[in-house]
């Protein structure tokens, strides 16, 4: 889906799912949250870590005054595929 999009998901080595803002719940599900505002957001659980990494994905393709966070989450477009590589020692 996210090739379709044009959208690349953004990795993360410090996440346990792979990808960065999902975390891999208890239940198997994966939980997208943000940061925004110094605010912990949360954007839903999903049924993969893609599945929540591409909402992520177009969640940061919006300007903040079009829509709620969660409704971003749910509806746009990925920013170029950066990687959240800061704090990892191999660079992914």
């Amino acid at each position: 889906q996210a090739g379709r999009e044009g959208l690349t998901l953004v990795t993360s080595c410090n996440s346990n799912s792979g990808y960065k803002d999902v975390s891999r719940r208890a239940s198997r599900k994966y939980k997208l949250h943000v940061w925004e505002g110094g605010k912990d957001v949360h954007l839903g659980v999903f049924g993969t870590a893609e599945e929540a990494a591409l909402a992520r994905a177009r969640y940061n393709m919006l300007p903040p005054e079009q829509a709620s966070p969660r409704a971003r989450a749910l509806g746009g477009v990925l920013e170029g595929g950066r990687r959240d590589s800061s704090r990892c020692r191999d660079g992914f």
